[in-house]
């Protein structure tokens, strides 16, 4: 009975140890896919980026056009809109005693 129960147990570790290293397997297989995937991704991702560092370096002067000539004028002097241009004539008001305008001005 001791052999039997022996027997069962070894065969049973013979399965798991058989099945445990069909999962490793496939997970090395994978993770080493994973791995070429993200060496392609980044083998080109390093070219974009040399080709970007490299174009932005290639101008020339014979590829930039000049600009117009800018031409300054002279600022005009804007007109204040808050000075008043209501006047009096100092002849218009009748000059009594105690008459007269009170303009704040």
């Amino acid at each position: 009975m001791l052999d039997t129960f022996e027997q069962k147990s070894l065969a049973q570790q013979e399965q798991f140890a058989s099945a445990l290293q069909v999962q490793i397997d496939q997970a090395t297989t994978r993770a080493e896919e994973t791995r070429r995937q993200i060496e392609a991704q980044r083998a080109a991702s390093m070219a974009n980026i040399g080709a970007q560092q490299t174009s932005a370096y290639a101008v020339n002067t014979r590829d930039i056009k000049p600009e117009e000539p800018k031409v300054t004028k002279a600022i005009k002097k804007k007109k204040d809109d808050k000075q008043s241009t209501f006047k009096v004539a100092s002849g218009s008001v009748v000059q009594r005693a105690g008459t007269g305008l009170n303009v704040g001005v």
